[in-house]
């Protein structure tokens, strides 16, 4: 009897086994296969709409007039184009409802023969992460996942709960298109700097910037950058303004599909052609500011929208510091609030964000020209910055 009851255990432990086995399994090829999705379509011209305008259907629990505003914004950047139908059995966007968060069943479509559901929280939320979501149906890449990141960011997988590990991989570049379109901490597509962290770490950081002065900045969820929205013309406009003659848009700007005759600038500069940081109202002061290696002072007090050019000599850049600067703090700091600086020789890169109270904070140009825009929002929102030229040494991340 004692024989057979040890028999009947070791066999029930095998059962139990085996299906272990063939749930783990099932569940490593779910995400396997999902990883497999998204990067397949990364390659040019695979997981793209076809034909435009795209067809979509909103479902009854999901909040109408959210979803509209965020495609209309996509509407407004790009030359995309959507159509509401009330069936969808074919290529499009189904937005259905979700219970605790936003998500995109894929990076991009794969069927001819059905939707791609786009999941939205039943109350409206974020805009931006809306957005998120739509440029990944559209076939958007997350930043972090590029295959040069680690030029750009340090993953700390140590801080990552085991779950979300999948969703910093980073791609092969032999599948990816960038369109020459650099890495962008701005976007809005890019992980903030403690996503996915396990729960028990204090302050903890899953993604640390090379740059250190774009902490602050990664994780963007009000609207996608210029690179995004660029990234995205490229990738569905592309040929809109090859019959008309060429244009020549500077500091990374490009023609504007909708507009073939004007350029699409990049925050800070002002069409047609992107040659100017645009001009701020009188109240806020000089907007060109020579650096010389003596100390000079820039600083601005109070709601206002301003933008500063502060230039070098040839052959030096700026140092500058950040004596005093107050403006109202998030977790993460977003463009037009607060003191926005544009220190890379790239003027077509996001700016580093500041937020809340910054002290004595020292950034050096990597070119000879810094540009910066102060948004003053409340009467004690404030900045004040010193400048000077120094030697131009190599720029090191």
């Amino acid at each position: 009897m004692k024989y057979l009851v040890v028999i009947l255990i070791t066999f029930i432990a095998i059962l139990i086994y085996i299906q272990c086995v063939k749930l783990n399994s099932k569940i490593i090829e779910k995400d396997s296969n999902l990883f497999r999705k998204r990067r397949a379509t990364y390659i040019n011209g695979r997981g793209k709409f076809k034909t435009l305008p795209i067809k979509y259907k909103i479902n009854e629990e999901v909040n109408k007039t959210f979803t509209k505003e965020a495609l209309k914004i996509v509407e407004y950047e790009s030359c995309i184009t959507f159509k509401e139908v009330k069936q969808l059995n074919e290529a499009g966007l189904e937005f259905v409802e979700s219970d605790d968060h936003y998500f995109a069943d894929s990076v991009g479509t794969f069927s001819i023969n059905e939707p791609l559901k786009v999941g939205f929280l039943k109350e409206p939320s974020i805009l931006g992460i809306a957005l998120h979501e739509i440029l990944h149906a559209l076939g958007l890449f997350h930043q972090h996942q590029r295959p040069d990141r680690n030029d750009y960011i340090i993953i700390n997988k140590i801080n990552i709960h085991e779950k979300y590990l999948y969703t910093f991989r980073s791609s092969w570049s032999s599948t990816l298109e960038t369109y020459g379109i650099k890495y962008d901490y701005g976007s809005i597509l890019h992980y903030e700097r403690d996503e996915g962290c396990k729960e028990d770490i204090e302050d903890c950081i899953t993604i640390k910037t090379k740059i250190e002065h774009y902490l602050y900045s990664i994780g963007q969820s009000i609207y996608p950058s210029f690179l995004d929205i660029k990234l995205l013309n490229k990738r569905y406009c592309n040929n809109k303004c090859k019959d008309t003659p060429k244009l020549h848009c500077y500091f990374g700007g490009y023609p504007n599909p909708k507009k073939c005759d004007e350029c699409k600038c990049p925050t800070f500069y002002e069409p047609p052609f992107c040659k100017f940081v645009k001009n701020s109202f009188p109240e806020c002061g000089k907007k060109i500011n020579k650096a010389t290696r003596n100390i000079k002072t820039l600083k601005m007090k109070g709601v206002h929208d301003c933008h500063y050019i502060i230039r070098a000599k040839k052959n030096e850049i700026v140092e500058m510091t950040i004596k005093e600067a107050y403006s109202e703090l998030t977790f993460i700091c977003s463009p037009g609030s607060g003191l926005n600086i544009k220190f890379l020789k790239n003027k077509a890169l996001s700016p580093a964000c500041f937020c809340g109270k910054t002290t004595n904070y020292t950034i050096k140009s990597e070119g000879r020209e810094v540009v910066l825009r102060f948004v003053g929002k409340r009467s004690n929102d404030s900045f004040e910055l010193e400048y000077k030229s120094i030697k131009n040494y190599p720029y090191i991340l």
